[in-house]
C-alpha cells in the first residue's frame, strides 16, 4: 500500500527533512509522531502527492505520485486519497450538503448515491445538511469533514492533527470516529499527532517517529 525509501525533501534555503522508510500494508493503522517543525504535515502532503520528494523512491497504492503528470497525480489523487485537515477547512459560504457536493464535483467523480446516504446517515448529518459551516460545531464540522474524506471511498485517510482544537470528551469522539470509519471501510489510516490523547486512541497503531529538520 504505501512503501517508501531514501525520502527527502529540501526547501529553498536549505532546510532538509529526511524521513524514515516505511512499509505499510492495506487497511493497517499508522501514527506519524513528532515535535511540531518535524515534517509531519510535509510527510502528508508527500503521500497525497502535494510536494514531491527531492530524492527518494515513494510508492503508494501502486503508484509513484512524483512521477505523475499534475493531471495523472489529481486523478490518482482523487481516487485514492481522503485528507482530514486541521481545522476541517470547509466553505463557509456554503450549507453542509454543498460542501460535500462541492468535493466531488472538484474530484471528477460522482459518489455512490447509496454509500453517500449511508454515511451521512452514520455521522449523523442528516439534520445538519441545511446549516451553513459556521452554524457547526467543532464536532460537527469534524464530522462533516470526514464524510468528504470518505466520500469516494478512498484506499487511505490522511488525518493532520484531527484533535489539535478539541476538549477532551470531543477530541475521545474524533478519534473514536476516525478509527470507527477507518475499520468499517477497509481504509489505511494515518494520523498526525503530537496529542497523547490520539496516542492513547489507537493502541494498535503503527508509529512513526520523525525528528527535527537538518
Amino acid at each position: 500500500m504505501i512503501e517508501s525509501r531514501g525520502l527527502l525533501i529540501t526547501w529553498p534555503g536549505g532546510v532538509t527533512l529526511r524521513y524514515p522508510d516505511l512499509q505499510l500494508g492495506p487497511g493497517q493503522t499508522l501514527l506519524l509522531r513528532g515535535p511540531s517543525g518535524s515534517g509531519k504535515s510535509t510527510w502528508l502532503a508527500l503521500m497525497a502527492g502535494l510536494l514531491t520528494p527531492t530524492q527518494g523512491m515513494l510508492v503508494v497504492n501502486g503508484a509513484q505520485p512524483g512521477q505523475l503528470t499534475q493531471a495523472a497525480r489529481d486523478a490518482w489523487r482523487s481516487r485514492t486519497i481522503g485528507f482530514l485537515p486541521q481545522g476541517a477547512r470547509l466553505s463557509p459560504a456554503l450549507s453542509v450538503a454543498d460542501n460535500l457536493r462541492l468535493a466531488a464535483f472538484a474530484s471528477g467523480h460522482a459518489p455512490e448515491p447509496a454509500h453517500q446516504q449511508a454515511l451521512i446517515k452514520r455521522l449523523g448529518l442528516l439534520p445538519l445538511l441545511r446549516h451553513r459551516t459556521h452554524q457547526l460545531s467543532g464536532g460537527q464540522a469534524l464530522r462533516v469533514a470526514l464524510a468528504r474524506a470518505l466520500l469516494l471511498r478512498p484506499a487511505i485517510l490522511l488525518a493532520d492533527e484531527p484533535t489539535a482544537s478539541l476538549d477532551d470528551d470531543h477530541a475521545q469522539a474524533a478519534m473514536q470516529l476516525l478509527r470507527e470509519q477507518a475499520e468499517r471501510h477497509g481504509t489505511t489510516l494515518i494520523v498526525a499527532t503530537h496529542d497523547q490523547r490520539a496516542v492513547a486512541a489507537l493502541p494498535d497503531a503503527r508509529h512513526l517517529h520523525l525528528g527535527a529538520a537538518a
